[in-house]
């Protein structure tokens, strides 16, 4: 699982198309069960998103599909993680080493 992290580099308008097209490809991943959540930070500096997988490379090349991405409006960073506890107990690896 991964959590990825997105830092605005330039202001963009809430009436931009792009903004539609970011929030279109995030309902997609979202729809695939690729991404569990995800949301804008606060304060409004970026975004985050917990996402399904362990293939940070596949991840990566996806995440360069978000519009945000493709004008330059977003750059990510990823981090991942093995969750030993969740809310729903799917979304918990049950062979997670907890000293590595």
């Amino acid at each position: 699982m991964f959590v990825v992290v997105s830092a605005y580099n330039r202001a963009f308008g809430r009436g931009e198309p792009v903004r539609s097209e970011h929030l279109e490809f995030v309902k997609s991943c979202h729809d695939d069960g690729l991404f569990v959540a995800s949301g804008p930070r606060r304060p409004a500096v970026g975004g985050l998103i917990i996402a399904r997988g362990d293939d940070e490379q596949e991840l990566r090349t996806l995440m360069l599909k978000d519009p945000f991405v493709r004008d330059g409006i977003a750059s990510y960073e990823f981090f991942g993680f093995r969750p030993s506890r969740a809310v729903g107990p799917e979304l918990a690896e049950q062979d997670t080493v907890l000293h590595e």
